[in-house]
């Protein structure tokens, strides 16, 4: 016989004594009250009974967080004499202007779980207002209290910023400077940016910003919201996205910059007459001049016979190319030819061209109508195919190649190829029967093809291949032209001069720091084996073990023009420790970390690597993955658990190549 207690219970066609004898059938409520059970036959009933009352027991209590914090000053690391913290949770302040006793302050009663504010201020604004975004974190049991370490804030700095327009002289007074030096994460962010006044009278802006905190300090220069700047500064070092930036403008006390207006290069109707000429001065009939890019769509050209020259009317801006495929004139084969005409910055044009006596460049006028000559090349051997003009680069719009050839080709089956250099297939052994990876083995190989189409216009003179579908994935590319037909011949060549690398990144992908991962790589996550069986289908259990814990990002770090991690906590097995270690993820659009394959598999499966390719990391809980950058975070954790809590948490500042920046702190628990 056993006694138990209950709130509220319901039970159907049960016999229980409890001082009154309850009719099959019928269903008894129970209401704060405590009985004893027939333990012979009711096993079942004490312990549903017993676990609702702890299950009600745990609603009706109240689990809390206490947080403690020491306010130190940036300059020396130390504890700052007095401080004024005040802590809100949303729209409420839950504590205002708390003393801050030799740096040193706790507030109480947070409900967990609950993303806060923490202002730390002065009396007498002797130290800058700074506030801190996070989270009480978890609390299972009654009330808890976490440390969440140092909060170092500043002493001001008054900044006086002079900006004058280079070309007139006069003070610039159409911008506003904002900095940020919060540290986390939120919605009201803006609320606490440190932003300049103007002194008129003196033509001078005025911003406060911590004098002993790393800070850069920005101005929109995109004043009618096109995505364009429309005054650049002198110096490029002071330019930033749409952005006019003084870095580390903690360090100076008065800066002094330059603007010019921006003047966008005018994209002009601009007439083209080429004289086609032999070796004997004579004109050359039936030619065709064409222009296909951004500022012109399929032109083509018209003949003059007043003044005996080919006429091309198209939209000039910086650069173009005026194209003539190979043709036939009076029994005599020419071969293709190009025209480029550019700006290069001299204030004239330059010109160059492929014609009988080789390549030639020459300047001429930036004029309205522009004269050219052009004596083509006669086909003096039917065996010999050459390349007149090739990308330099992939199209930023397509990822396609072009390639203009000195005569009409003819495609085969092989003639053109685009392959990922750094891709990486994965061949698992219970994939195919008719493959020789047998079961419990997994084979990587490097190197993908990527599916791609072949066009040929302007009398076959002129190819453009392009990928099927658009290229994601990161990695070095390179287009191959092998084998190509001279048309109407039995001829097969493969000129020199029309293969191009390209590396593709992953620079107009948005990068998330919730997409961080930390990885100990062990097999197992969350305690659990992650693969259970290889493809043998033996199985597999792996054991929970600390190791080398790695930092994962994605590949949309390549669109970040700075990326730094600085490592503040260590929690190890539940013990938490200061660890300070600063990683510079990303500098000046150059990625510092190395990038790897991740190939998710049992720990006995068998796996054979190419030799020849970027390493493969097996045992993180993170799927098949081609491309991913990583970095040891210099810590070796097991997994994280519940009750056994493995982590590390960073302070993270990031800038885009667009120029937006984003701080804050992430605790990444270890997978």
């Amino acid at each position: 016989m056993s006694y138990l207690c209950a709130s509220l219970s319901i039970f159907k066609e049960r016999k229980l004594k409890y001082n009154h004898f309850i009719a099959p059938g019928l269903s008894l409520f129970l209401l704060n009250g405590c009985f004893d059970v027939d333990d012979s036959g009711n096993a079942e009933i004490a312990q549903a009974i017993q676990n609702q009352t702890q299950a009600i027991a745990s609603q009706n209590q109240q689990n809390t967080v206490t947080f403690r914090g020491l306010v130190t000053n940036a300059l020396d690391g130390n504890a700052v004499s007095s401080a004024l913290v005040t802590v809100k949770l949303g729209s409420k302040t839950i504590v205002e202007n708390l003393a801050a006793t030799n740096g040193q302050f706790e507030v109480a009663n947070l409900l967990p779980n609950s993303d806060i504010e923490v202002i730390i201020t002065s009396e007498n604004n002797t130290l800058l207002q700074r506030a801190f975004f996070l989270n009480t974190g978890d609390a299972t049991s009654g009330n808890v209290t976490r440390d969440f370490g140092t909060f170092s804030v500043s002493e001001p700095l008054e900044l006086d910023i002079t900006v004058l327009n280079q070309g007139t002289g006069l003070a610039f007074e159409r911008l506003e400077f904002n900095a940020f030096s919060h540290v986390g994460t939120s919605s009201t962010f803006n609320q606490y940016k440190h932003t300049s006044s103007y002194d008129a009278d003196m033509g001078v802006y005025k911003i406060s910003i911590p004098k002993n905190i790393s800070t850069d300090i920005r101005a929109n220069l995109d004043f009618n919201g096109d995505g364009d700047i429309d005054f650049r500064p002198e110096s490029n070092n002071n330019l930033s996205g749409l952005n006019l930036i003084i870095r580390d403008a903690n360090n100076l006390e008065s800066s002094t910059l330059y603007v010019n207006e921006v003047v966008d290069p005018a994209i002009s109707n601009i007439e083209y007459r080429i004289s086609l000429l032999d070796n004997a001065a004579n004109t050359i009939t039936g030619a065709m001049f064409s222009v296909d890019d951004i500022n012109n769509s399929g032109v083509r050209s018209s003949f003059d016979n007043n003044t005996q020259q080919y006429v091309v009317n198209a939209r000039f801006e910086n650069s173009i190319e005026l194209t003539m495929p190979a043709f036939e004139s009076d029994g005599v084969n020419y071969q293709s030819a190009s025209i480029r005409v550019f700006r290069d910055g001299t204030g004239q044009l330059r010109v160059n061209t492929t014609n009988a006596s080789g390549n030639c460049c020459y300047n001429i006028d930036d004029t309205a109508t522009i004269s050219l000559a052009l004596q083509p090349r006669v086909v003096a051997n039917n065996n010999n195919l050459e390349v007149v003009f090739s990308s330099s680069q992939v199209n930023s719009t397509d990822s396609s190649y072009t390639a203009l050839y000195s005569r009409p080709i003819s495609l085969r089956s092989n003639s053109v190829s685009l392959r990922n250099r750094n891709g990486v297939n994965f061949l698992r052994g219970n994939e195919s029967d008719s493959d020789l990876v047998l079961p419990g083995t997994t084979v990587v190989t490097f190197g993908t093809e990527i599916p791609i189409k072949a066009e040929l216009s302007l009398n076959d003179t002129r190819l453009k291949v392009t990928p099927t579908s658009a290229i994601t994935v990161p990695g070095n590319y390179q287009y191959d032209i092998a084998e190509l037909g001279i048309k109407g011949t039995t001829t097969i060549v493969n000129p020199s001069g029309d293969s191009l690398s390209f590396v593709h990144r992953a620079e107009n992908q948005a990068f998330d720091i919730n997409d961080v991962r930390l990885d100990n790589g062990n097999f197992t996550t969350n305690g659990n084996t992650i693969v259970t069986t290889n493809t043998a289908n033996e199985a597999s259990n792996s054991q929970n073990f600390d190791r080398s814990a790695y930092l994962y990002f994605p590949a949309s770090i390549d669109s970040l023009k700075n990326f730094t991690l600085r490592k503040v906590n260590v929690v190890s097995d539940g013990i938490s420790r200061t660890n300070i270690n600063t990683f510079n993820v990303v500098s000046d659009g150059n990625v510092n970390v190395g990038r790897v394959a991740l190939l998710r598999v049992a720990a006995n499966e068998n796996v054979q690597i190419d030799r020849f390719g970027p390493s493969v990391i097996l045992g993180t809980a993170q799927g098949d993955t081609p491309f991913i950058y990583r970095v040891s975070s210099s810590e070796f954790l097991s997994d994280n658990l519940v009750g056994s809590e493995n982590s590390v948490s960073y302070e993270y500042a990031f800038e885009t190549k667009s120029g937006e920046v984003k701080t804050g702190t992430i605790t990444l628990p270890v997978q």
